[in-house]
């Protein structure tokens, strides 16, 4: 169960370093998706031996994985802050196109001539 419980250590820290290098927001979900996977296997494994088995190398991926989080973290904030600035950009384009748009439609110069 140790030996499991290592190796899908490693494949969490392997997919949060791939996350990392590629910094890819597009796939920000997915990796996200894949790590709770893994995070549900090893909580169920530990359920089922009745404590949390640790040893050295799985507390050694601990540490890996926490310093890699905290890049990742960072760099999402970067994307997120660069999308609201792209959105707040987006929303006062908007607003200047909104308020030179004229609200009714005018006739072109037409006039009736009532006297006939």
């Amino acid at each position: 169960m140790l030996n499991q419980k290592e190796e899908w250590f490693k494949q969490y820290y392997e997919l949060t370093l791939e996350a990392v290098e590629k910094d890819d927001p597009e796939q920000f979900e997915s990796f996200l998706n894949e790590r709770e996977q893994l995070i549900m296997r090893i909580s169920a494994l530990d359920e089922s031996a009745g404590e949390i088995m640790l040893n050295s190398t799985i507390r050694s991926y601990i540490e890996k994985i926490q310093a890699l989080d905290k890049k990742w973290i960072a760099r999402m904030e970067l994307h997120k802050q660069e999308m609201m600035g792209r959105i707040r950009s987006l929303n006062n384009g908007r607003m200047l196109r909104n308020q030179y748009q004229q609200e009714y439609q005018v006739a072109d110069g037409i006039f009736y001539d009532k006297r006939k």
